[in-house]
């Protein structure tokens, strides 16, 4: 009979602090981490595009491409994927521009405008996880250039297509980015990685981000002889609003799990 009793109450705590545990707990949607392909090296002067297909971004395909926002004649850009990370390079005669797609089509690279979308997302992704995340992460590893005279970002355009509208949903944060990379600069320039945020709400008021069809980013510079980095691009949960954290929860349930079956023992 304690033995009945012993393992039924063993079994409720434990399955409550499961449940418990993922109540307080969000989803970090991932849009794309690098891992896929395992190398990539794309060296150019004018725009070039490229396609991965791969499981680890959303909707299975980044469209993406690399060139010079501005160069002289031998100025080049360098797009390389390696170890999980997306980095950014130019020689001392070139500034880069890349471009970064997901919409489950492939062939975007030759259509370099504001509408970068060919497809859609099917089906269309919750990057709010049932209203968890209320903002976009772009996870830089790495930031240095040269001229300090020259603002990092000449533009940083966030797009999104939301399902069943119409229109495109942009924002050109490069205002706010250039002002984020000045306090960062020293932190990024010794390797240490730093999120810059995007909130939906930056987007528009009433923009519905459970639906999305289609997301992509436009980063390009004037700066010369520059190098950056990307680690990920996610769409996450304020901080501030989970409490601290699932695993917290889980031990203090089992805490009191373990502390009922003593005094069930001792009876």
């Amino acid at each position: 009979m304690h033995c009945h009793t012993f393992s039924t109450l063993f079994l409720r705590t434990f399955l409550t602090a499961l449940a418990m545990g993922s109540m307080v707990s969000a989803d970090v949607i991932i849009i794309d981490d690098f891992t896929e392909p395992s190398s990539r090296n794309i060296t150019s002067r004018g725009q070039q595009a490229w396609v991965d297909v791969t499981g680890t971004v959303i909707g299975g395909i980044r469209d993406g491409s690399a060139g010079c926002e501005s160069s002289d004649a031998d100025g080049t850009t360098t797009a390389r994927i390696s170890a999980g990370i997306f980095s950014i390079l130019t020689n001392k005669k070139a500034s880069p521009s890349i471009y970064l797609a997901y919409d489950q089509t492939a062939g975007w690279g030759t259509h370099l405008d504001n509408d970068p979308f060919n497809g859609v997302l099917n089906p269309a992704w919750d990057l709010s996880d049932n209203g968890s995340n209320d903002r976009f992460s772009i996870l830089f590893s790495k930031a240095t250039s040269t001229d300090s005279a020259t603002p990092f970002f000449n533009d940083f355009l966030l797009t999104v297509k939301v399902k069943g509208d119409p229109s495109l949903y942009q924002r050109d944060m490069d205002t706010a980015a250039n002002a984020w990379m000045v306090s960062n600069k020293a932190a990024l320039a010794a390797g240490s990685p730093v999120a810059f945020e995007i909130f939906f709400t930056d987007l528009g008021d009433g923009v519905d981000l459970s639906q999305v069809e289609g997301f992509s980013l436009h980063i390009c510079s004037e700066n010369r002889d520059m190098e950056y980095a990307i680690d990920r691009i996610a769409a996450i949960p304020d901080p501030a609003g989970i409490p601290e954290p699932a695993v917290a929860t889980l031990v203090l349930l089992f805490g009191i799990g373990t502390l009922s079956v003593k005094r069930l023992l001792k009876r």
